[in-house]
């Protein structure tokens, strides 16, 4: 028996460290500046979409409750370890028309006047991560561009379903916006913000009070699941797929929207749109030919269609896909939207949905800053706050963002 034992133990040696091997030897694109973080991520992204497709197979919820607790709290070192330092932000726990949400206020700020404020609702493909998860990275945010962010604890997939989380992002904006918040906030200077998932959400908050809201920074936002065949999806297929992939954002659209995982397949293959649909007016506002600029060099692709499709899978999505909430770069008319600030990233799957929203904002006389990180990834940048995986590159971009609203919205002051 000891002898079995020590021999299982030797056999489970060797196998991490051949993976070990494999994940250091692996090859990432030339131009991050820190690869090894990068290939560390990825392989920890690569367990986890391990998981994701066991459940597509075998038709499991992916996401109970004690596997988010895990997966939360593996994130949350991640993000900044095992302490932070002190970034002088208050911090309070509290609801906001009836929706948990988490308060930064730095503390240096005068409060008399009103601060300039940031809605902002995190990422995680509607399902994983919380505001806690964010903490770190949110009191940097408050503290680096002198603002009140009210991060906002929206209910999660599987188990809470669209329009849920956009209902309850929509109640605490508009406590926010009418002055009833019970913060100290300049109620002519709010903002809403977003990454990922929670950047798609921003610009949907953004429309639907566009009169009221001061701005949009949207970060690796994630705005359309109509078409997974964009240059981006296709640029992307297997550089860095445990941090983004066509089939995570489509397990994650599926649960969002309440409709079967199981259809992951057809949607990455793009087989969930039916011929009324592909001959429908939506896909020429993500066609990379219009919306792209050529001067941006972020591919040598183009959009394409794909002539197959299942019938009982675009059924099942058919309103799902085309819906402007859900996906905000399908709003037809898009002119009188807040400005914008929107950050892409050239290794990312949703790089190019970013990329024509600015573009097609531009062209309806809205105002919009693109700032494209061509050594970026998909989530960057939350790594600006410390911790194990801390980026340069992150801090940068954080940076660029600080002077933007430091000149934008505190009048440069």
């Amino acid at each position: 028996m000891a002898q079995t034992k020590r021999l299982l133990n030797t056999v489970l040696l060797i196998l991490i460290a051949y993976r070990a091997y494999i994940v250091v030897n692996r090859p990432v694109p030339t131009e991050f500046t820190e690869p090894m973080k990068v290939r560390v991520l990825d392989e920890i992204g690569r367990i986890a979409n391990f998981w994701m497709d066991l459940s597509v197979y075998f038709e499991f919820n992916p996401a109970p409750d004690l596997v988010k607790l895990i997966v939360n709290f593996i994130f949350k070192l991640m993000l900044e370890g095992l302490s932070r330092p002190d970034y002088n932000v208050e911090i309070h726990d509290d609801y906001i028309s009836g929706v948990p949400v988490r308060v930064f206020i730095p503390k240096a700020k005068t409060k008399s006047v009103g601060l300039p404020a940031m809605i902002y609702l995190h990422g995680g493909g509607w399902t994983w991560f919380n505001v806690y998860t964010y903490s770190g990275y949110l009191e940097n945010l408050a503290n680096r561009t002198n603002c009140i962010i009210v991060a906002v604890e929206y209910r999660k997939a599987p188990e809470h379903q669209f329009p849920i989380a956009y209902e309850e992002c929509i109640s605490v904006t508009w406590k926010i916006l009418l002055g009833k918040s019970g913060y100290p906030i300049h109620k002519e200077k709010v903002m809403v913000a977003g990454d990922g998932a929670g950047g798609g959400l921003a610009a949907a908050i953004a429309k639907r009070f566009q009169k009221r809201v001061l701005m949009q920074i949207l970060i690796n936002p994630s705005l359309q699941f109509l078409d997974f065949k964009t240059p981006s999806y296709r640029d992307n297929v297997d550089t860095i797929p445990g941090i983004t992939s066509a089939k995570s954002e489509a397990i994650h659209w599926l649960m969002y929207c309440g409709v079967k995982h199981q259809y992951t397949p057809y949607l990455v293959e793009n087989e969930h749109t039916l011929p009324v649909v592909k001959a429908s007016k939506y896909f020429s506002f993500i066609d990379s030919k219009k919306h792209i600029p050529l001067h941006l060099s972020v591919t040598n692709k183009s959009s394409i269609q794909t002539p197959y499709f299942n019938s009982t899978v675009g059924h099942s999505v058919q309103k799902l896909i085309t819906n402007d909430t859900l996906s905000p770069i399908l709003m037809d008319n898009l002119q009188g939207i807040p400005n914008a600030y929107i950050i892409t990233s050239q290794y990312d799957v949703v790089r190019d949905e970013g990329i024509m929203f600015a573009s097609r904002l531009h062209e309806s006389k809205v105002r919009v800053k693109l700032k494209h990180y061509t050594d970026g990834f998909h989530g960057f940048f939350l790594f600006s706050a410390g911790g194990p995986f801390y980026l340069k590159l992150a801090d940068k971009a954080l940076s660029d963002l600080e002077q933007f609203i430091h000149v934008k919205v505190h009048g440069g002051h």
